[in-house]
């Protein structure tokens, strides 16, 4: 009777949102299955779970699925809505519901919602089990959600609560709050929150305390809406949530009739947070009104919001009106201007300001935006050089000063002026002797002797490079480049030695194995045998096990096959959740706090291994065993590799490896090479994001992969969103990056180049190296874009050790 009861709770939750009402008029005869007890709000699963395999432990898939449910995870929603279709008449009743659940999951990713909402819907009539039961409401819940049916939403949400308590309370209350909201009902929504706000959850809870004051002010509880605005600005180090905060306390004070009040508070976000986006709209507020603002703080705002026109205007103003400032608003003047395309003029009022105001806390960084604008504006090198070069005179003493004087000699080399590139970069070594930039300077200055042919005097200075330098990886530079000149200067016998000498100094660092290949006389990215991916995961483990044991001391009878009081661990049971609902990115943020939690604890973070790597939460699994390599005190890339072969296994895994060789073999790519590419990019993470807007595996731009999209056709009215497709990804990375090599000719070095900087740089460059692939990194002018090459090598040259390992 108890389960019927709790039954009957969500039925009537829902009678009033008419939720259920495509449901036949028979009431759905109870689950067999016993209900377990809530879990309370710290996540307690029954007993410790074995490790989860990519089927989740709270809900159990026949095997017969899993081949669905995989091609979930990979974003093949076409393949699930199709090869599911049998299964909804299967005999097993298990069977059948797991097939609508998979079904529903995919049509709402592709945006089928009212077919999602038709399946998801026979499948709560099908009588599934709790857990199930419970995750098909919160599906329900988001896609009545998408539909506008916000009451409906609401009651969805809530009826998840009812039949799951203690485990994504946080996160639902808040979903069944914004979804009351906009449905009018205020008070069920501030409830909400508010329960929100008392459930255990990873963030701050700031943001939330924000919705929780609009809807104070929609009930007329003004100064509790301003109450909960002032602990946001208070607690919060985020400008931007910041000045959001100011501006609904504005809005309450408004409604009290404290304009006054109201206005400096806006006044306060425009001053105080000009890049905000509630900064703008504070000072839309305030013109609306006919209120004072400052012309200096208005034309700063606009500028960030991209306004220039007026923008400049206001500055204009200001300085009509004030004869005696400090500067910042002719800094700003130049900005707008050089946002409005206005070259000269901005460097003129680039150049009154760092000619009357040398004080500024800016002015430094005014010298930089004149070199940038010199050099990428007017194409003027030179000067650009002598800018920064000015700018290291006048500051000797500043920390970047040898930063400037590198920059300097980079753009004389740009302008083809190699005498003073190269006397500048050796300078730095007299000037900043400590410095970064000094061994780095010599460098560049021995690598023109040899791009200019003077071969002799690229040699005496490499050789002096290795007086300067001290690391492992900088004197295998040196000596990798000894040996190439001297194979230039006709002593292949000297070379060879030098490159013996390099490839001993830094075992698996870019220019020892560079080293290697040349003593073999292989090429880059080369191996003469077929990849075998097989690993015995389950044999390499207990190997690893045995060797955590012995290496921390631990018990010999310590039972590291579960994740033991780990999974009742909170943030893992929300992250389990999180994962079975498709909330992907949110189970991630619960398992990585888990695994700084435990980070210092050799155990915990080795059973944490295992258990991402089923999971397919691939980077950090290899975060995890890097981890533990970190604690047994094997800091380095070499001697990581001494400990057992599951580490390496995990860290350079062949994952994704049905989706790469078939797209391997049909672009004609080395497989090992793309398993280092999208390990490069995105540590094998499908939601990863870059600050430069890059999405996915591959890190592929929208504006890139669109055009790829348009060019293959396929997938079918593609859009952005696509791109967290693990599926279509890599088929449209996979093929950009063959696009690349076809259109250089088939060298990969400059493609991967161009697939990291742009077609247009990377062209460039290989101008430069005329042919020469070690020249070609070096002479690459983007830093991350020679890290970038110098570690996918790395990578390469170790996935090919572990899977397809040559006899030398």
């Amino acid at each position: 009777m108890r389960l019927s009861r709790w039954w009957w709770l969500a039925l009537v939750l829902l009678s009033g949102c008419n939720l259920l009402a495509s449901l036949p008029a028979t009431t759905p005869s109870p689950s067999p299955s016993p209900l377990p007890s809530p879990l309370p709000t710290s996540g307690v699963t029954a007993t410790p779970e074995v490790f989860p395999s990519p089927a989740a432990d709270s809900a159990v898939v026949p095997s017969v699925l899993l081949p669905l449910r995989e091609a979930f995870f990979l974003g093949d929603y076409d393949r699930v809505k199709i090869e599911s279709e049998p299964f909804l008449s299967d005999p097993d009743p298990q069977v059948r519901q797991e097939a609508l659940w998979l079904r529903s999951q995919a049509l709402y990713a592709q945006g089928d919602y009212a077919t999602a909402l038709n399946t998801i819907l026979t499948l709560l009539r099908s009588n599934p089990r709790l857990e199930r039961l419970a995750q098909a409401y919160f599906l329900a819940g988001e896609i009545y959600n998408t539909l506008g049916r916000y009451a409906d939403a609401a009651a969805a949400y809530r009826t998840y609560l009812i039949l799951r308590p203690g485990v994504l309370d946080a996160f639902v209350q808040e979903h069944a709050a914004d979804a009351l909201l906009q449905s009018g009902d205020v008070v069920g929504a501030l409830a909400a929150y508010e329960a929100a706000a008392n459930a255990p959850r990873l963030d701050d809870g700031l943001y939330l305390r924000l919705k929780m004051a609009r809807a104070r002010i929609e009930l007329g509880d003004y100064g509790g809406a301003i109450a909960l605005c002032d602990q946001v600005i208070q607690e919060s180090e985020n400008d931007y949530l910041k000045a959001e905060a100011e501006y609904v306390a504005a809005e309450a004070l408004e409604s009290l009739g404290q304009r006054a009040a109201a206005q400096e508070r806006l006044r306060r976000a425009i001053h105080e947070y000009p890049r905000a986006y509630y900064a703008y709209q504070a000072l839309r507020r305030l013109l609306d009104q006919n209120a004072m603002v400052d012309d200096l703080d208005r034309g700063i705002v606009d500028y960030y919001a991209g306004q220039y026109g007026v923008g400049l205007e206001a500055i204009r103003r200001y300085l009509s009106t004030h004869s005696e400032h400090d500067g910042t608003a002719e800094f700003y003047r130049a900005l707008i201007l050089q946002a409005q395309g206005e070259q000269e003029a901005a460097l003129q009022a680039l150049d009154s300001f760092l000619t009357r105001y040398p004080s500024h806390p800016r002015w430094a960084e005014a010298w930089e935006m004149k070199a940038d604008w010199l050099a990428w504006g007017r194409g003027d090198w030179s000067g650009a050089a002598s800018s920064l070069l000015q700018l290291a005179a006048a500051r000797p003493g500043d920390q970047r000063a040898a930063d400037w004087m590198f920059a300097a000699a980079r753009f004389y080399e740009r302008a083809g002026d190699f005498a003073n590139a190269q006397g500048v970069w050796e300078s730095i070594v007299h000037y900043y002797p400590s410095s970064a930039q000094a061994e780095e300077g010599l460098f560049q200055a021995a690598l023109l002797r040899y791009r200019q042919k003077d071969y002799s005097g690229a040699l005496t200075a490499f050789q002096q490079l290795l007086l300067v330098t001290t690391s492992a990886e900088g004197r295998a530079r040196a000596h990798f480049w000894i040996g190439k000149v001297q194979q230039s200067l006709g002593d292949p016998k000297a070379a060879a030695e030098s490159w013996r000498h390099a490839q001993s100094l830094d075992p698996t660092g870019y220019y020892s194995e560079r080293a290697r290949d040349l003593l073999l006389g292989r090429k880059i990215f080369e191996t003469s045998r077929q990849p075998n991916l097989f690993v015995d995961w389950e044999a390499e483990w207990r190997q690893a096990a045995s060797w955590v044991r012995l290496t921390f001391n631990y018990p010999a009878d310590l039972d590291l096959s579960s994740l033991g009081s780990l999974a009742q661990d909170a943030r893992w049971v929300r992250g389990r959740e999180f994962w079975e609902l498709g909330r992907y990115d949110e189970a991630h943020a619960e398992w990585e706090a888990l695994r700084q939690a435990v980070s210092g604890d050799a155990a915990a973070t080795f059973r944490l291994i295992e258990a991402f790597r089923r999971l397919q939460v691939y980077d950090l699994a290899i975060l995890s065993a890097r981890q533990v390599l970190y604690l047994a005190g094997l800091t380095d890339a070499a001697r990581s590799f001494h400990a057992p072969m599951y580490f390496s296994h995990v860290r350079y895994g062949p994952y994704y490896g049905d989706v790469l060789r078939p797209l391997a073999e049909q672009e004609n790519l080395d497989l090992l090479l793309l398993f280092s590419v999208v390990r490069q990019e995105s540590l094998f993470r499908p939601a990863a994001r870059s600050e430069a807007g890059a999405h996915g595996l591959m890190q592929i731009m929208p504006q890139t992969a669109t055009g790829v999209a348009r060019q293959l056709g396929w997938p079918a009215d593609f859009t952005p969103d696509d791109l967290s497709r693990p599926l279509v990804n890599l088929r449209l990375g996979v093929h950009y990056l063959a696009t690349q090599r076809n259109y250089f000719g088939g060298d990969i070095w400059v493609a991967l180049a161009a697939y990291n900087a742009g077609p247009g740089n990377a062209l460039e460059w290989s101008r430069l190296a005329e042919g020469d692939p070690d020249l070609f990194v070096e002479v690459v002018r983007f830093e991350e874009t020679r890290r970038y090459l110098r570690q996918i090598y790395e990578m390469y040259v170790i996935y090919r050790n572990l899977y397809a390992a040559e006899s030398t």
